[in-house]
Parts: structure tokens; C-alpha cells; sequence
């Protein structure tokens, strides 16, 4: 029954043939208006040194707790599926797993923050940080400095919802109708035509003549089994841009002066070392 859900708005929506351009969604900045910005050239390096980067805290964090053997620690073998599914290095991979066990290495936790943009926009900062006062303060101060306010916990997260997302790339050949059955019999729960921009966006410079993209939207816990369908199946999935992550319930509509205050406030926040990936719910 959901297969043929699917297929129905495909159907609705149109086929992939004949080229196709949109401009493309950044994960760590939700909100399609956003986008305009974050997917200028250069910007694909920035995501994948944060994807990396978060990766390799929980590598560390994950092997302090529970020990460098894979096959005895759940937790651990859980981020390695994870990072090879992502494709990170494997020499990224092994030298955060000596660092964890340095002496003078501090173990990392999860830390949220939750701020008010320009406009009422909600905003979710998550962090991986080995100094949570550190991190606390820098979060703090760079929201207030760019005309946001730090909010009380609870107050902007139950706005959102934690999801698994792939953003995928189709070529010449390949169909919408292929990639729908494809992911819907995988597990996953909706797929919609994403934006990008052919000529800017980084995963689309790799000569793979790429015509579409899509999000596809899963379960947290189907997001690996979907993935790896969609990537047997031929179809490029982009790793910097894909994962689990919040969703907004509902977003909020503000003026072009508001839009381009929130994204300053992005940016900065994403500059900080400790801030892994920043959420709002800004249309």
C-alpha cells in the first residue's frame, strides 16, 4: 500500500526525463532559503571537514567507553557502519581510534543548544565537545552577538523530529518511478525532488552528468538499509548530505532581511569547533 502511495505522486509529480535543475538543500542549515548560500562553490568541502570531524569525535568517544575491539563494543561498531556507509577515510578512521587512547584525551558528550533567530526562527545547535564550558559559551555568545536569543531547553526542540535523509543524485537513464520502488520496498517513508544547482553544487562537478536530485526521507533506523539499496540499485548518493537529522514540523516565513541575518548566524555558529551541525526551521 505505501509503495503505491509512492507511486501515485510520482506519477502526479512528473517523470525525470530531460534535465532538471534545482537548487540544492544543506543539512546543516534546514530551511530551503537557506540553501541559496550554503551550497555556493566551496562549500562541500566545509560539510564533509564537519562530517568528518563528527565522525571522529564519536569514534573517540565511543572507544573510551567501551574499548577499541568492534566485535565487544556495540556503540563502536555502530559509528564504523556508519562511517564507511559515509565514506569517510580510513586512515581517519584508525588515527581517532589511537587518539582516544591518549592519556590526556577527554571523553566528548552530547550537548544541545536551542537559540531564537531573526523572525522567530528556531534554531538547534548539536554538539560533540570534549569541553562543554567552552562550548556553552561560544554557542552563547555567537547567537547574541549576531542578534539571536539563547533559549530555555526544550523550548524550540520539540518543534522538530529526528529522521534519516539521503540526498541522491540520478543520472542520464536512470527514473524517478526506478528510485521510488527502489527506496519505498527498503523501508523508507517519503521522497521528494530536491534543489541544487548543477553548476555550483560540488557532488555535481564529478563529470557523472548527474540530471536530478532527490531527498528521500526514512526511519533512523532503516536510514543504512535504504542507503545501501539506492547505492546497489547505481544511484549516486551524496555522502556529505545525507544522514540522520531533525526535521522541523512546520517551518516559519520571514522577510529577505531576516533570511540572510539567520544564515550570518548559521555560518558563524557553524565556524565554532565544537558545533557539529545547526537546525531551523526557517522556510
Amino acid at each position: 500500500m505505501f509503495l503505491s502511495r509512492l507511486m501515485q505522486r510520482s506519477r502526479a509529480c512528473g517523470r525525470t526525463k530531460g534535465r532538471r535543475t534545482f537548487r540544492g538543500t544543506v543539512p546543516t542549515s534546514m530551511g530551503r532559503r537557506s540553501a541559496k548560500i550554503a551550497t555556493r562553490k566551496g562549500k562541500e568541502d566545509g560539510l564533509r571537514a564537519k562530517l568528518y570531524g563528527r565522525i571522529g569525535k564519536q569514534i573517540v568517544s565511543t572507544v573510551k567507553r567501551g574499548g577499541p575491539d568492534a566485535s565487544s563494543n556495540e556503540q563502536l561498531a555502530h559509528v564504523l557502519r556508519e562511517a564507511r556507509a559515509l565514506r569517510v577515510p580510513k586512515e581517519l578512521v584508525e588515527r581517532n581510534i589511537a587518539r582516544a587512547s591518549e592519556g590526556n584525551q577527554a571523553d566528548f558528550q552530547e550537548v544541545t543548544y536551542e537559540a531564537y533567530g531573526h523572525g522567530g526562527v528556531g534554531m538547534v545547535v548539536e554538539s560533540l565537545t570534549d569541553n562543554v564550558n567552552r562550548a556553552a559559551s561560544s554557542v552563547r555568545s555567537t547567537v547574541r552577538k549576531a542578534g539571536g536569543k539563547v533559549a530555555e531547553p526544550g523550548s524550540v526542540l520539540f518543534l522538530f523530529a529526528k529522521q534519516g535523509q539521503l540526498r541522491v543524485f540520478l543520472r542520464e537513464g536512470q527514473e524517478e518511478d526506478e528510485l521510488l520502488r527502489v527506496a519505498a520496498e527498503a523501508g523508507a517513508d517519503d521522497m521528494f525532488p530536491d534543489e541544487w544547482d548543477e553548476n555550483n553544487d560540488g557532488e555535481g562537478q564529478q563529470g557523472n552528468a548527474f540530471v536530478a536530485a532527490y531527498r528521500v526521507v526514512t526511519p533512523t533506523e532503516a536510514w543504512f538499509a535504504v542507503k545501501s539499496a539506492i547505492e546497489d540499485a547505481g544511484m549516486h548518493v551524496d555522502n556529505a548530505n545525507s544522514g540522520l537529522r531533525l526535521e522541523p514540523g512546520a517551518r516559519v516565513e520571514c522577510s529577505d532581511e531576516e533570511e540572510e541575518a539567520n544564515v550570518a548566524l548559521v555560518e558563524r555558529l557553524l565556524e565554532l569547533d565544537d558545533v557539529d551541525t545547526v537546525t531551523t526551521n526557517m522556510a
